[in-house]
């Protein structure tokens, strides 16, 4: 009867958020397509979620001299649940003249969240919460050198404050670093080559970047991430091939537990919970079939394996997570390619997730 529930609850998100969406002409040059939808959803860990997601698209640097479309997007958000959880923040990239490439995201959140443990043999079972209050921005300053190779800089500024330990749970007993909180603050080099057709819901193309974070603040360590996609159509652009590989690697042992690399999410082998493993490394690979129904509608099936672990001596051990999934898409700014997804996933150790949010996985 659950499932059944938050099956029509993302329908119902999916169908209602046409309702809201318009585009408006700024110029003959320039447009403007703008989406404004209510979120409504169950899970599990949240109860029932009630709050609103947007999406502006600007059309002024759509598609550049080389034919890649890259539209301009701002993405704002804000959440509520009934186990006292609230996010709210923006989600933004643009695309100016001379090549110049700017994102950013900023998040807020007091938001109550799991601890299972370290490492990839975590128990569901030894599920507990604590309570992270979180302000954070990060983002990508880069400029392209001839419309396809983009260098430039990552940032990152966070604040976090942890409190609602249980008494005698694991959290406190394993006692991991980051218990206090605190600021962390990074910055480093950023290569990506991008010659994907579309930045927002490519059809042919890859995305490949490699970034450096150096992180100082009261914890002081390196993060290393190699994101390599790859996108191909069959047969015509209405049936869509992706395929990613994420490394996210880390220096030394002067991390907070809640910074750690983990696999899992609404981005990140969908079915497997976000905080259910973490460690010093991860890495994954997924893929997902993406195709286009009917009207704005669409459907995706995607599955993934991944794993978490403390060095690469350890890599080779047989812990490899897995997760797979179908979901729905809903074209909500058609000028812009920016669909409104929800989807279901399972994973390994009798795990499932639902997500409802706005753009691709990846």
């Amino acid at each position: 009867m659950k499932l059944f529930f938050t099956i029509i609850v993302a329908l119902f998100n999916l169908c209602i958020g046409t309702v809201w969406a318009q585009d408006t002409t700024a110029t003959k040059e320039k447009k403007v397509a703008i989406s404004v939808f209510p979120a409504v959803g169950f899970s599990p860990e949240t109860s029932l979620q009630l709050g609103g997601l947007g999406s502006i698209g600007f059309n002024s640097t759509l598609t550049d001299s080389s034919g890649f479309q890259r539209p301009s997007t701002i993405n704002p958000f804000i959440l509520y649940t009934l186990n006292n959880q609230l996010l709210f923040g923006t989600e933004s990239e643009f695309f100016f003249k001379k090549g110049w490439n700017l994102y950013s995201f900023f998040r807020y959140y007091i938001y109550p969240e799991f601890y299972f443990g370290l490492g990839s043999n975590t128990e569901g079972e030894d599920q507990e919460t604590f309570t992270r209050q979180l302000f954070r921005v990060n983002g990508r300053l880069s400029k392209t050198y001839d419309q396809r190779f983009f260098y430039g800089v990552v940032f990152d500024v966070e604040n976090a404050q942890l409190s609602d330990f249980e008494e005698e749970g694991l959290l406190l007993q394993q006692n991991p670093l980051g218990q206090e909180g605190g600021w962390l603050w990074g910055i480093g080099p950023s290569l990506r080559f991008d010659n994907r057709n579309h930045a927002v819901y490519p059809s042919r193309g890859g995305l490949y970047a490699l970034e450096v974070l150096f992180y100082n603040g009261d914890y002081q360590y390196i993060n290393y991430s190699l994101d390599l996609r790859q996108f191909f159509s069959i047969g015509s652009e209405k049936n869509i091939i992706g395929t990613q590989l994420f490394l996210d690697l880390t220096s030394n042992e002067d991390i907070p537990f809640y910074r750690l690399p983990r696999i899992g999410g609404q981005r990140a082998l969908r079915g497997i919970f976000e905080n259910r493993y973490i460690d010093r490394q991860a890495a994954y690979l997924q893929t997902e079939y993406r195709r286009d129904l009917f009207w704005r509608f669409g459907a995706v099936a995607f599955a993934g394996v991944g794993k978490v672990f403390p060095d690469w001596d350890r890599f080779g051990e047989n812990d490899l997570k897995y997760a797979f999934g179908v979901g729905l898409r809903l074209q909500v700014l058609p000028s812009q390619k920016v669909n409104v997804r929800g989807d279901f996933g399972f994973g390994s150790d009798g795990q499932t997730g639902l997500y409802f949010t706005y753009r691709e996985a990846f």
